[in-house]
């Protein structure tokens, strides 16, 4: 008899267990209804921006834009570094004077060797000066490329390097001048044998007949003047 009324009793208990498990979920869907219907819905969260990225980045310099700085009276005779600058395409090649006192002009004041132009190539390398700058203007058959070429070669021939690095733009800033604070003892015997060399020129080629076809080559630039009545 024991075993039959221990069996009735589970069977109904867990029907009431069912049953009550059953009512608490029915009151639990009601009030997760009630709770979504009263709560409003809430915007979703900013997204984070790192201000790192989204910082403009700052406008790139042209690499051929100058460099400013303090000019003084401009210079009836440019010199060479000014004159390399232009066959470069830097700058027009204007030379002025500098603000400190000194012989050397502004722009090579920035710590530039500032050397005149050599004889045998001044009178083609003024002409390509005041056709950079627009003073004067080439005949027709002639180009301004062609004239740049001509200078080149007369500065070889006279012992100067055309494409020498002293007319450089970033050659006076402070990186620059602590690398040659270290070389100038080094430099300093060197600089020496090639201001001799400049003046020796180059060997086996005549400083006259440099200067001599340099003023006849001027001399096909010029434009000839008409004589009066002549059509």
């Amino acid at each position: 008899m024991l075993p039959i009324a221990r069996k009735k009793r589970s069977a109904a208990q867990r029907a009431a267990f069912q049953k009550r498990a059953a009512a608490l979920r029915v009151r639990r869907a009601a009030q997760r209804g009630a709770g979504s219907a009263l709560s409003p819905k809430l915007p979703p969260p900013p997204s984070k921006k790192n201000p790192l990225r989204d910082k403009p980045s700052p406008p790139k310099k042209d690499e051929k834009e100058e460099e400013e700085y303090e000019v003084g009276a401009e210079r009836a005779q440019a010199c060479a570094g000014c004159l390399r600058s232009a066959l470069r395409g830097k700058s027009p090649g204007r030379c002025y004077d500098a603000v400190t006192k000194g012989s050397r002009c502004a722009r090579c004041a920035r710590g530039k060797k500032c050397m005149p132009i050599p004889a045998a190539a001044l009178t083609a390398a003024n002409r390509f000066l005041a056709v950079r700058q627009g003073r004067e203007e080439l005949p027709a058959k002639i180009s301004l490329d062609a004239l740049r070429t001509c200078v080149r070669v007369l500065l070889a021939l006279a012992g100067e390097d055309p494409d020498a690095d002293d007319d450089d733009d970033l050659a006076g800033t402070p990186a620059r001048k602590k690398q040659k604070r270290g070389k100038n003892k080094k430099e300093e015997p060197e600089e020496e044998e090639e201001e001799s060399s400049d003046d020796d020129g180059v060997p086996g080629i005549d400083p006259q007949a440099i200067a001599a076809a340099a003023a006849a080559f001027a001399a096909l630039l010029t434009p000839k003047k008409r004589k009066k009545g002549a059509k």
